[in-house]
């Protein structure tokens, strides 16, 4: 009985990681989920060392500013990093919560730049790609012009800004960023219909989920953009066929895509969108579509 319990007290004893010889270590890193190699790095520089070694790859990450429910996505390996102190995340990911990295964060610091600290620490740790942001407009954050401001996140590839509805201030603030090579996408929110900005068409990639406030002359602004995604709209077809008209016969490219949606059902005259314009109507691709030369281009479909 005596040898029993002496063997189950050794099975159940812990070994520190920092006692392992360096090659054994780095395997038993390896292969650990990525939430226990973040928490280890915080044990110590050493650790910190040992893994920034290893050179682990990030695919990409998100910063989603939410007040208290701050995070940090991990796209492969996947990972959620709580910056603020609401834990509520409905992701099943794999969670890595304030106080597991409490040697990271400041008690006396703000959310905002607890989370810049801990991008940064992140960044430096791991080989990182591309990153997003996604902020929460209403006063629940810092305004987006504080966010934008801080260096370490001016460099994003796309900006997702949702809420209940947006001021003008908060549209200008995104709108005024000097970057053209980055990515914007205004989903949930209603944005003010009398709004309207030169720089509306400035991002590479461009999405209104509420665009009832986009109006021809916009439009007209679009030049050497990849993708034009417009949801609800209030754009008259005649307007549509003034700038398919543009597009056509201008001299530089003004899009690669472009799709704007039909959420109202709204009665499409096929006469009056294309009126003015040679349209080959075809079936290809199981489908009906409509093809329009372009001026410097292939011929393109108008669904």
């Amino acid at each position: 009985m005596e040898v029993l319990e002496n063997t189950m007290s050794l099975m159940s004893s812990t070994f520190p990681l920092r006692k392992l010889p360096f090659v054994p270590l780095k395997h038993v890193i390896q292969v650990m989920e990525m939430g226990d190699i973040l928490k280890t790095a915080t044990t110590s520089k050493y650790m910190e060392a040992i893994i920034k070694s290893l050179c682990i790859r990030v695919e990409g990450m998100r910063i989603g500013f939410n007040g208290e429910k701050t995070v940090i996505f991990f796209h492969n390996p996947n990972l959620i990093v709580c910056c603020g102190n609401n834990t509520i995340v409905l992701d099943k990911r794999e969670k890595v919560l304030k106080r597991d990295l409490k040697p990271w964060f400041s008690e006396t610091s703000s959310i905002l730049e607890n989370t810049r600290q801990v991008f940064l620490r992140i960044c430096d740790l791991f080989q990182c790609g591309p990153f997003g942001l996604s902020i929460v407009a209403g006063g629940v954050n810092p305004t987006t012009k504080e966010i934008l401001e801080i260096p370490e996140f001016r460099n994003f590839k796309d900006l997702n800004l949702t809420g209940i509805g947006f001021t003008k201030k908060e549209l200008d603030d995104v709108m005024d960023f000097e970057r053209e090579d980055q990515n914007l996408h205004i989903g949930v929110g209603k944005i003010p219909f009398t709004y309207s900005h030169p720089n509306v068409f400035k991002y590479t990639e461009v999405h209104y989920w509420d665009a009832c406030w986009v109006r021809l002359e916009h439009l007209l602004t679009i030049k050497d953009k990849f993708k034009i995604t417009l949801g609800l709209h209030g754009l008259p077809l005649t307007d549509i066929n003034k700038f398919i008209k543009f597009w056509v016969n201008a001299e530089y490219d003004l899009f690669k895509y472009m799709q704007i949606y039909n959420e109202n059902r709204q009665h499409i005259c096929i006469k009056t969108l294309f009126d003015g314009l040679d349209v080959l109507h075809v079936y290809r691709l199981g489908q009906w579509r409509n093809l329009i030369k372009h001026l410097k281009s292939e011929n393109f479909d108008v669904m």
